[in-house]
């Protein structure tokens, strides 16, 4: 088994992300969690985001947290990203309003809106 390091993977998503990139992305994760214990993501300069890397991320943050491990964003979800997840129905629309009686907000959506500033 190797041995954790005590610094945070900070990884960069640029450009396109998408189901071309996924199996390059998923590799980067799959090291990153291998090697560290907190992992941080980040998406600014993405220009680019489909549903399966948001699905890669949602899948890798279930793995790392099985496994003992922190998969955070670098800061709460904006732009192509923001973009992306409210398009795909993973977070609601800013112009959404609140259900009378609706329960707190599900893991994921406190996952995309905290960041590593949480």
């Amino acid at each position: 088994m190797t041995a954790l390091s005590a610094s945070t993977a900070r990884l960069v998503f640029d450009g396109d992300q998408t189901i071309r990139d996924v199996e390059t992305a998923r590799a980067r994760l799959l090291d990153a969690l291998a090697a560290h214990a907190v992992v941080e993501i980040n998406f600014d300069d993405a220009t680019t985001i489909d549903v399966s890397m948001i699905q890669l991320i949602l899948a890798a943050r279930n793995s790392a947290q099985r496994r003992g491990r922190t998969l955070i964003l670098s800061h709460p979800a904006h732009g192509v990203l923001r973009d992306s997840l409210t398009r795909g129905g993973f977070i609601p629309a800013a112009t959404d309003r609140p259900v009378p009686g609706a329960v707190a907000a599900p893991p994921n959506d406190v996952f995309w809106s905290k960041g590593a500033t949480a």
